[in-house]
């Protein structure tokens, strides 16, 4: 008999399955394919929410953050670019959160909002009003 616990493990090691997909495992896939798995996701909140009252918008923010990262890693060999899971280091000095779009300098306490990745990333980054 198989645990769970091994049942589970087994699956995670499914590099393409939209439950375990992470910013790390995404960054191996092509940009149609991480585009795939993010229309996967929000398929399967959308069948998971249809007739409960269930509210929670995780899956969403997820996929939210995968095509952000699509987005971002366009300007990877202009930029410097950290992922964790949640935000993209930029240049060591910016922090961009891949779900809500929000920015701020490292260091700084204020948190300012973008229009988009690529907005953000054209005139702030690359331009860098902020340096020191």
């Amino acid at each position: 008999m198989v645990s769970w616990k091994t049942y589970d493990s087994v699956n995670r090691a499914n590099f393409k399955d939209p439950k375990y997909i992470t910013i790390h495992r995404a960054l191996a896939l092509d940009d149609d394919e991480v585009e795939e798995i993010a229309q996967l996701i929000e398929k399967l909140h959308h069948e998971h929410t249809f007739h409960k009252g269930h509210v929670g918008q995780g899956p969403l923010k997820r996929a939210a953050r995968l095509r952000a990262m699509v987005k971002i890693r366009a300007y990877a060999d202009r930029v410097d670019i950290d992922y964790d899971d949640h935000y993209a280091h930029m240049n060591g000095k910016f922090i961009y959160v891949l779900a809500t779009g929000n920015w701020r300098v490292k260091g700084r306490k204020p948190w300012y909002n973008s229009k988009s990745p690529e907005h953000f990333i054209e005139n702030y980054v690359l331009k860098s009003p902020f340096d020191n």
